[in-house]
């Protein structure tokens, strides 16, 4: 595995975003200074198709960067994840994705 250095917030939400609906029983392996960098992520189960069709939704809606990050290893990454980006408002957007996800496996009661 390589190591990567920090990375931009807007890149973490993207990343968050994308692995919301996945788990693991292993313990995690961060936080750390640096993100651990997955040079196989098939070999941990992720399908290369798949990762590939969220990489080109990302760009075709423009995002201008994006990873994916499963249990503090980084999976996948594309753009420029080492800029800071304006990010307005997406605080209330990402919130109202996390509450609807834990709303819908009956976590939190709305």
């Amino acid at each position: 595995m390589r190591i990567r250095q920090p990375i931009s917030l807007l890149a973490i939400v993207a990343a968050v975003l994308a692995a919301c609906g996945t788990s693991s029983t292993e313990p995690a392996d961060y936080p750390v200074a640096h993100w651990r960098v997955v040079d196989d992520p098939v070999a941990l189960g992720w399908s290369s198709e798949g990762l590939a069709a969220a990489r080109a939704y990302a760009e075709s809606v423009g995002s201008a960067s994006g990873m994916i990050v499963h249990d503090g290893l980084l999976i996948e990454e594309w753009g420029r994840t080492d800029v800071k980006y304006n990010s307005h408002s997406i605080r209330k957007s990402l919130l109202s994705a996390l509450y609807g996800i834990y709303a819908e496996r009956g976590i939190i009661d709305l």
